[in-house]
């Protein structure tokens, strides 16, 4: 477990280097359906999305580091935590164990 979190945290910073390039051109990136999303997220859902679509199942604390490192680095992870219940609540998210995925 340990191995692939290690992995997790390299390959989320590789993402968050290619954002964080992509912020300071403040750009669109393109989408799957043809069209574009912001370079920027605006919201904990889709920063939570953002995320999970990049990188696959991550902890919520792997999730909220990930957060912080490509978009808000002063976000409060219990502004982040609730959204997660939440998502996973609603079936936005599945969770399995610590891990949170989409569906």
């Amino acid at each position: 477990m340990q191995a692939r979190i290690d992995e997790l945290l390299k390959d989320n910073q590789r993402i968050a280097d290619t954002f964080f390039l992509l912020n300071e051109v403040n750009v669109s990136v393109p989408a799957k359906d043809g069209g574009t999303v912001p370079a920027i997220p605006t919201t904990v859902p889709e920063m939570i999305s953002r995320v999970l679509k990049d990188a696959g199942p991550m902890t919520a604390a792997l999730i909220i580091g990930t957060i912080k490192s490509q978009w808000k680095p002063d976000i409060d992870p219990n502004n982040v935590r609730p959204v997660l219940w939440r998502l996973a609540n609603e079936k936005r998210l599945k969770k399995n164990g610590e891990l949170y995925e989409l569906p």
